[in-house]
């Protein structure tokens, strides 16, 4: 980059929370730190609005994913951390300890100007877009779309079977699941969850 499209990605940058926070207005739209979110139903959905470069090009993105409230609920149980529960919902996205939900949009545009007013434009196109897409219930192609999101999909799909209570299935996926992504208190989820299940066969 050149230097000034440093000093132009570095404006754009500190200009994209306010821009962001202006276009939510309008719609009943959260923000925390850099991503948006409303709970709809029984959905959390959430997105994230950011700016960047890439071999000298400048790009505006945003990426939605969305879950059932059930899902972050039961991995707290799960995990012991239930008091999560209690806490505002926008944790479901910022929290440490919470489950990333399936991908409902996703989008990148070049933006030739590499100024404030077209990155505007992608912004607002982008909030109207979440607000609109939000508004469906699509919370019942949650467990087919789950594969379509590989990250945590696999935590996912066992979550989903304990909802289920298909406590046997659970138990054998959560056997060939790869690694503890979470720990709390020095026990993992696989084994927290493997535990849970007994629990509800005894």
């Amino acid at each position: 980059m050149t230097r000034e499209q440093q000093r132009q990605l570095r404006n754009l940058k500190k200009e994209l929370p306010h821009i962001v926070q202006a276009e939510i207005k309008q719609y009943k739209i959260n923000k925390r730190d850099f991503m948006i979110w409303r709970r709809r139903g029984g959905v959390f959905y959430d997105a994230s609005v950011s700016v960047g470069q890439k071999d000298n090009k400048c790009y505006c993105s945003v990426r939605g994913m969305y879950k059932p409230l059930w899902l972050d609920d039961l991995f707290w149980d799960i995990m012991g951390m239930e008091e999560n529960k209690k806490e505002p919902l926008s944790l479901r996205c910022i929290g440490a300890f919470t489950v990333y939900g399936n991908q409902f949009m996703e989008d990148r545009r070049e933006m030739k100007s590499w100024s404030v007013e077209e990155m505007s434009i992608c912004v607002r196109e982008y909030i109207s877009r979440f607000a609109l897409e939000t508004e469906e219930d699509i919370c019942s192609r949650f467990a087919e779309e789950i594969p379509g999101t590989p990250y945590h999909a696999d935590l996912r799909q066992v979550l989903y079977l304990i909802y289920l209570e298909k406590y046997v299935d659970a138990g054998r996926r959560i056997a060939v699941m790869d690694q503890d992504l979470f720990v709390n208190k020095g026990i993992g989820f696989r084994a927290a969850a493997m535990e849970y299940c007994r629990q509800r066969m005894m």
